[in-house]
């Protein structure tokens, strides 16, 4: 074969291309803490933050819990607003949004008449909640795609945002904590469960847009936290490698190749494990860390599509427990942001915080 000097220099581009993504340097970027809390009115003074949604990078909602109950929070661009959620007794789970004015929030919802819960999704339009589940069984997860597709899944249900209004499909849905979704063909659910007669188990499962698909797992201990998908053949899941109580467990990271789950490897300390990520693309994710123990503090790690690393650490107040629980990244963007809650003591407050960073896709 003739290498001519353009092949050569082809050549040459691609190698220095390979070297700058294994050089771990593709993600990098700094974080900048974010206020939450209305001093204003103390009554929502957030003490976790457990969910979050960003369509765009000046519009985010997040779900969470308060000293007087569940609340809701919108980021505008500059800011955080806080307002009380339903009753003291419901448990808000998941959020999801097609744009800043349309969200979906899956909670229990508390019966003072028999003392029961049951499971809503209530839909945001920009200014107020509306019904669109009403008195199902809980449904701890929903996901809405780029394309305005939505799912909503949970106890052996799976509902599916047609139109205006969510539409039960005659499935067997499997149990969902987690699940992202990137058009109406394709999400990914990941979920801790027992099973009659065995131990806890794990369950992985692909919606196709008819019917759900169980997932081989890599390792039979993995217990994942959650799971971001950049396209249907792109997914990165993460959580958990044997006990994570307390700081005993290792962080386990599994890549979806769009027929099978890859155990991948990620340079965390020991008792570190991996409780949340968002994928801009298969070049660029960001993980955040959790380690259960008294003396936690959190860190980030990315991924440049070669190999995992650990990125700046996001920032904290410095309390004895430190946690981000959620993170949502724009794709083909630079722009993330990731929600938690901080302990001190007997003193609590929120966490919140943006990360700009450097996606090769979005160049």
């Amino acid at each position: 074969m003739k290498f001519t000097w353009k092949r050569w220099v082809a050549i040459v581009a691609a190698l220095a291309a390979l070297a700058f993504l294994a050089s771990g340097c593709v993600v990098n970027g700094a974080w900048a803490q974010v206020e939450v809390s209305d001093p204003a009115s103390p009554q929502t003074a957030i003490v976790w933050l457990s969910k979050v949604s960003c369509p765009t990078s000046s519009f985010c909602a997040a779900v969470g819990t308060s000293q007087s109950g569940p609340v809701w929070a919108t980021w505008t661009g500059d800011r955080w607003g806080v307002t009380p959620f339903g009753a003291r007794d419901d448990e808000l789970s998941d959020v999801s949004c097609i744009s800043s004015t349309r969200c979906f929030v899956t909670y229990l919802k508390f019966d003072p008449v028999t003392d029961g819960q049951h499971g809503r999704v209530d839909e945001w339009d920009g200014s107020s909640f509306a019904p669109a589940i009403v008195d199902s069984v809980s449904l701890p997860a929903v996901s809405c795609s780029p394309d305005g597709s939505c799912l909503a899944v949970g106890s052996g249900q799976a509902w599916v945002l047609e139109g205006d209004a969510f539409v039960l499909r005659p499935v067997a849905a499997p149990p969902a904590q987690a699940m992202s979704c990137v058009s109406s063909s394709f999400c990914m659910s990941v979920a801790t469960t027992y099973i009659a007669g065995s131990d806890e188990v794990e369950v992985v499962q692909t919606w196709d847009g008819s019917h759900f698909t169980p997932v081989a797992l890599p390792s039979s201990s993995a217990r994942y936290r959650d799971v971001s998908c950049a396209a249907s053949s792109f997914c990165e899941l993460v959580g958990a490698d044997g006990n994570p109580f307390p700081g005993q467990g290792t962080a386990v990271v599994s890549r979806w190749d769009g027929s099978k789950l890859v155990a991948e490897s990620v340079p965390t300390s020991p008792g570190q494990t991996l409780n949340a990520v968002s994928c801009t693309s298969r070049w660029g994710c960001v993980s955040m860390h959790n380690d259960f123990t008294s003396d936690s503090h959190p860190d980030a790690y990315a991924t440049n599509g070669v190999s995992w690393y650990k990125a700046p650490a996001p920032p904290a107040p410095g309390g004895n427990f430190d946690q981000y629980n959620d993170i949502d990244c724009l794709p083909g963007s630079t722009w993330c942001m990731a929600v938690g809650g901080s302990r001190d003591g007997s003193s609590y407050s929120e966490l919140a915080a943006t990360y700009r960073w450097t996606d090769p896709s979005a160049n």
